[in-house]
């Protein structure tokens, strides 16, 4: 009697479990329209008293969805009474999710306090707020809930399956791209993997699993695996323009930039409305130094979005580098009024005051670039030139030390400290820092060229020509160059040079 009491209780709690699980299901099929008003109320709850938000795009691959989740969920945190909404801007790698590490340096870039994202994939839709002033970022808030398959808002947007029949995954894959999409957002990327691949490893047909685990892979830097994944992704929906744009971003990382160019070209081809790929193709063109080509893509770019602040920053550096420094210098600045807290914009603007021989300027841009980036060596080893170029030969050395400390393989701030020693006299010194230069870059023209002229001040002129020949072989149409090496060869002054 016992035992047979003990299953009809077992049974009851079955039965009681499974009731709360299809209600539970059932209460988690919204519309899209109350979803988005569900997801701002949360965070609307969660959120402290005029907290500024800015809202990043909802990850739709291949869809036109996302641009209406976004603004739609941007506007109802507007409607509320607590926050204030700032201007949105884009990441580069289209259809990514952002994770909680990237949220907190957007938001500390742009001076907001919290960052909203999130996807949308098989009917689930996933929000997720992060507070980006705590160190480490921290989670607000997730909303997540299954859409209805037969929602009016989604027939009228035309939204379908991005997947062919072939394609469609079953439950369990569903679950597992979904958890992995969820690890992904918090910086699991590892165990984000081990869930795409289990995907993959039920159907190896899902576009969009391959879509997502190429980004996984590029976000950890194995950008050949990264190529190999999405290449996989196009191979069975070659219409998948946000794949062609990352592919082209993971080849430019890897210095191939005529097959990054061209991903991007047909990426722009399939929707030329393409912001992101545009400056993606603007900055590949940049760096086979064709800047003219480089400057129309990001025009073109901003034409779409003004206040896309990459395409700002990258057309201020193309500017830069075709010597029309006041142009790069307003770039700049537009860019620093969206991102105000960049420490990469604050130090390429340093670097356009400095070559104006605005010192000052430059030096209280590399100072908020260190306030904003406490290990940003690059930002020290420049403020560390401008000092030189001050005559304050100390501080300098003291930036650079600084630079070598936070990256001992910084060839040019051993170069440029060797500098610093050199304007001291203490030849000695500056020449084992222009060695160590050599050390760690071997081509590296400038360090040659100053190595050579503290040993021509030693008197030392056979190193000096040795120097100096080298210097000539790496770059044999460098007039101070040759005039060094004659000058050396007949003992005497040479033309000192710094790069």
């Amino acid at each position: 009697m016992a035992d047979l009491l003990a299953i009809v209780q077992e049974v009851l709690k079955l039965t009681v479990k499974s009731a709360m699980w299809f209600f539970g299901k059932f209460r988690k099929c919204l519309g899209l329209d109350e979803a988005l008003k569900a997801a701002a109320a949360k965070i609307e709850r969660e959120a402290q008293k005029n907290m500024k938000v800015a809202v990043f795009p909802i990850v739709v691959p291949s869809s036109q969805l996302s641009d209406y989740l976004t603004e739609e969920l941007r506007g109802h945190l507007g409607d509320g009474v607590k926050l204030i909404v700032s201007a949105d801007d884009k990441p580069t790698i289209a259809g990514q999710t952002i994770t909680d590490a990237e949220a907190g340096k957007i938001g500390h870039q742009q001076g907001v306090d919290i960052v909203v994202t999130g996807d949308f994939s098989f009917n689930r839709l996933s929000v997720r707020a992060v507070v980006t002033k705590a160190e480490p970022p921290s989670l607000l808030t997730q909303y997540r809930t299954t859409i209805r398959a037969k929602d009016k808002k989604l027939k009228e947007l035309q939204v379908t399956e991005s997947t062919t029949p072939s394609q469609k995954p079953g439950k369990a894959a569903i679950v597992r791209i979904n958890r992995g999409k969820d690890l992904y957002a918090e910086g699991k990327t590892a165990e984000a993997i081990v869930e795409f691949t289990c995907a993959l490893a039920e159907n190896n047909a899902l576009s969009e699993t391959l879509f997502y685990r190429g980004n996984t892979y590029y976000a950890i830097g194995d950008m050949d695996q990264a190529v190999t994944d999405y290449t996989a992704a196009l191979s069975l929906q070659p219409e998948l323009y946000e794949a062609l744009n990352n592919r082209g971003v993971a080849y430019a990382s890897k210095g191939e930039s005529d097959l990054a160019i061209a991903d991007f070209d047909e990426a722009i081809r399939l929707k030329p409305d393409f912001a992101e790929a545009l400056c993606n193709r603007g900055a590949a063109y940049s760096k086979k130094k064709e800047f003219d080509k480089a400057i129309t893509d990001f025009d073109q770019a901003l034409s779409l979005k003004p206040n896309y602040a990459d395409a700002l920053y990258n057309r201020g550096k193309a500017y830069k580098s075709k010597g029309d420094i006041d142009h790069a210098i307003d770039d700049f600045t537009k860019a620093l009024t969206i991102n105000p807290r960049s420490a990469n914009i604050l130090g390429e603007r340093g670097v356009a005051f400095a070559s104006k021989g605005d010192n000052d300027g430059a030096i209280a841009d590399f100072n908020k670039a260190i306030e904003f980036a406490p290990n940003d060596a690059i930002a020290y080893s420049n403020r560390g030139k401008v000092y030189c170029d001050k005559g304050d030969y100390d501080q300098a050395i003291a930036d650079l030390t600084q630079a070598i400390t936070l990256d001992p393989n910084y060839a040019n701030a051993y170069n440029n400290r060797g500098w610093a020693y050199r304007k001291k006299d203490d030849y000695d010194q500056a020449i084992a820092d222009y060695s160590d230069a050599i050390r760690l870059d071997p081509n590296h023209v400038g360090a040659y060229c100053n190595r050579g002229a503290v040993y021509c001040c030693k008197g030392e002129y056979d190193r000096a020509i040795a120097d100096f020949v080298q210097a000539n072989k790496l770059s044999p149409d460098d007039a101070i160059i040759k005039q060094n090496l004659a000058n050396a060869k007949q003992v005497g002054g040479v033309d000192e040079r710094r790069k």
